[in-house]
């Protein structure tokens, strides 16, 4: 399953919303539109790969966090790896403000990890224009939720 959500997921690299966060994942994870997108772009990318119960169906970063933390599937970030979620806090907040999904297990030489992420972008990255690949760093990351797929990676 991990394959197919991660397809999923490269498969919408490029796409750009519309105005006031207009977006295609909203409909597709049964989520309000014009809305921050980056939870739902998870959720949207998990349900067109048929393993929406692997993880909570939620557009609030936080509660990816929660729901971790309460199923015990919060992994150490420097055990990561391709299919993970990846939990940021740009400001040091305390708060998760956006998602990621590794796309690539986490680089120890580097300290970062390679995500696809909806709601992103190069001037704002908790709520920009589309659907990048990036490159995190770990002093952002705040945590690594392990999905509980359908079949173990």
């Amino acid at each position: 399953m991990i394959q197919q959500v991660l397809s999923k997921a490269v498969s919408h690299k490029g796409y750009k919303e519309g105005a006031n966060n207009d977006n295609i994942f909203a409909k597709i994870a049964g989520h309000s539109n014009h809305e921050p997108w980056c939870a739902t772009f998870i959720v949207a990318c998990f349900k067109e790969a048929g393993d929406l119960l692997a993880i909570p169906n939620t557009a609030y970063c936080p509660t990816f966090e929660a729901w971790g933390k309460a199923q015990k599937r919060i992994i150490p970030t420097a055990q990561a790896i391709r299919g993970d979620l990846i939990l940021m806090d740009f400001t040091k907040s305390g708060q998760a403000q956006h998602i990621g999904i590794a796309i690539h297990d986490f680089d120890k030489a580097t300290q970062t990890i390679q995500t696809i992420e909806g709601n992103t972008g190069d001037i704002n990255q908790a709520n920009g224009d589309g659907v990048y690949l990036k490159s995190r760093p770990l002093g952002i990351i705040r945590a690594v939720v392990r999905p509980n797929y359908k079949e173990t990676p």
